[in-house]
C-alpha cells in the first residue's frame, strides 16, 4: 500500500481543520462548518448537531482509512471513515454506533446497510477503526486503542456501486457532544491480505501535562541525589 493523505492533528489551535500534517487541505465540512476545530492537538468536531464530513487528498479507486479518535457520548451519535465518497449523497462509510461496527452505503441520497457486527464502545475512550475497499469487496475492524489489532476482519461485505472517490472521516454529532480524532492515516492500493499500514502508537500526543510535570520533578530529584552520593 502506498500513503495518500495523513494528519496527525498536532497544530496550533484553530477553526476548521485547516492544512493536514501531510500538506494536504482538509475538505468538505471540514474547510466551512464552525462545528470543527484544531484544539488541544486534536481535530474536534462540536457544538453543532447535524451529519458532517471531511475529505483529505486525492481520489482513489482501491483504498483504506485508518483512524484514531472518540465521542464523549454515544447516544445518538457516531464516529466513522469514508471510502469511495464522491459527494455527499454517493459513499461507502464504517462506523461505531457503541454497540456495533457498520458498513453502509449511500448511492443517490439512499441509504444501505450492507453489513454489521456487534461492538460495545465506551464513551471518552479512544477506539482505532480500519476501513478497507479492494474491487466491490469491503472490509472493516475496529478496536479500543489501547489494545492491539485483531488480525481478523469484524465485517466484509461486497458492493459493486462505487468504484472511486475520495477518502475521509464522517460523523454525527450533536449539541454537547464533542467529537475528536487524533489520527488520520489513507492509502491507496492495499492488499485484502498481507501487510498493513500500522495504527498509530497508543497514547497518542499530547502526553498530560501532569505526567510531565511529574517526569521532570522525578529526574530533577534523581539528578540531585546522583550529586549528593557521588560528594
Amino acid at each position: 500500500p502506498s500513503l495518500i493523505a495523513q494528519d496527525t492533528f498536532v497544530r496550533a489551535n484553530q477553526s476548521h481543520w485547516g492544512t493536514a500534517s501531510d500538506g494536504h487541505a482538509w475538505g468538505g465540512d471540514a474547510a466551512t462548518n464552525a462545528a470543527f476545530s484544531i484544539a488541544g492537538n486534536a481535530g474536534v468536531v462540536s457544538n453543532t448537531a447535524g451529519s458532517f464530513s471531511a475529505t483529505l487528498g486525492p481520489m482513489a479507486s482501491d483504498a483504506e482509512v485508518l483512524f484514531t479518535g472518540s465521542v464523549s457520548s454515544f447516544a445518538n451519535t457516531n464516529i466513522g471513515a469514508l471510502l469511495r465518497y464522491q459527494d455527499g449523497k454517493d459513499w461507502y462509510r464504517a462506523y461505531l454506533t457503541g454497540s456495533a461496527l457498520v458498513v453502509q452505503k449511500r448511492i443517490a441520497g439512499a441509504y444501505t446497510t450492507l453489513g454489521s457486527a456487534q461492538f460495545s464502545a465506551a464513551a471518552s475512550t479512544a477506539y482505532t477503526l480500519r476501513f478497507r475497499a479492494v474491487g466491490t469487496t469491503l472490509v472493516a475492524r475496529a478496536w479500543a486503542s489501547s489494545s492491539a489489532e485483531p488480525s481478523a476482519w469484524m465485517v466484509t461485505v461486497t458492493d459493486a456501486s462505487l468504484s472511486s472517490g475520495l477518502c475521509g472521516l464522517r460523523m454525527l454529532d450533536k449539541r454537547g457532544v464533542s467529537v475528536s480524532y487524533t489520527s488520520f492515516i489513507a492509502t491507496a492500493n492495499p492488499a485484502l491480505t498481507g501487510a498493513v499500514v500500522a495504527a498509530p502508537p497508543f497514547p497518542v500526543w499530547p502526553l498530560p501535562v501532569g505526567a510531565v510535570l511529574v517526569y521532570l520533578m522525578y529526574m530533577k530529584v534523581r539528578f540531585r541525589t546522583s550529586r549528593l552520593s557521588s560528594a
